[in-house]
């Protein structure tokens, strides 16, 4: 019947909502086990949005990324500020260059997994970021104050700390791609809306429509 008709047209629309809250969920249990309450995860959650939106950026994807990148962070010198322009230059720079939401968390990852090791390795550096972004070689050997043939020769050898390497990157990257303002460009604007869609649905999941309108879908299929 056409109650039927209008709930499942519902249903089909929404189908994503529960994955987009489950997302959302894991992401907001996760930083509030890392800043040890809810109230700090829901600030570090509006953060990320604004972020998100400001570099033209995927807000589930770029979440993952900047939660394992704090988590590496902590009781370095890189916590708190540090990790923050961090995420916010290598988002900003993949932003500008238009790449794939994978792409963006592959480069957060690599420079995530280089302060894990505390050191920079050329696995990272030259593999998994200097020759996806156009310039870092160049520009984080300036912000050292060294040539490319000494950053390549130290990266090599192992003795260049993540905790001197990070910073360079990142005036590198904020140089480069002026990763402080929007992202004004179709893919900038495309992330912006897919984005607001999201936290759109993950209100909706958490107010309950949706397990709602299951129940009464289940009705309406058991009437029809």
């Amino acid at each position: 019947n056409g109650i039927t008709a209008a709930i499942n047209g519902l249903l089909s629309a929404g189908q994503k909502i529960p994955q987009v809250t489950a997302e959302f969920q894991t992401m907001e249990r996760t930083l509030r086990i890392l800043t040890g309450s809810a109230a700090q995860a829901q600030k570090e959650i509006g953060y990320i949005g604004t972020v998100a939106n400001r570099v033209g950026g995927d807000v589930i994807g770029l979440s993952n990324g900047y939660i394992k990148l704090t988590a590496a962070t902590k009781g370095t010198n890189l916590e708190g500020a540090q990790t923050r322009r961090t995420f916010e230059a290598v988002a900003g720079a993949m932003g500008t260059l238009g790449v794939s939401a994978s792409e963006t968390q592959n480069a957060i990852q690599a420079v995530t997994q280089a302060i894990s090791k505390g050191t920079l390795s050329m696995e990272e550096f030259r593999q998994q970021l200097s020759e996806r972004i156009p310039g870092l070689l160049q520009g984080t050997a300036e912000a050292l104050g060294i040539t490319t043939t000494e950053l390549n020769e130290l990266i090599a050898s192992g003795k260049l700390a993540s905790e001197d390497a990070i910073p360079a990157i990142n005036t590198s990257l904020e140089k480069l791609y002026k990763t402080s303002e929007k992202n004004e460009t179709l893919i900038g604007q495309w992330y912006r809306f897919t984005n607001a869609l999201k936290q759109s649905g993950n209100a909706i999941g958490e107010s309950g429509i949706v397990e709602g309108l299951l129940k009464a879908g289940q009705v309406g299929s058991a009437a029809a």
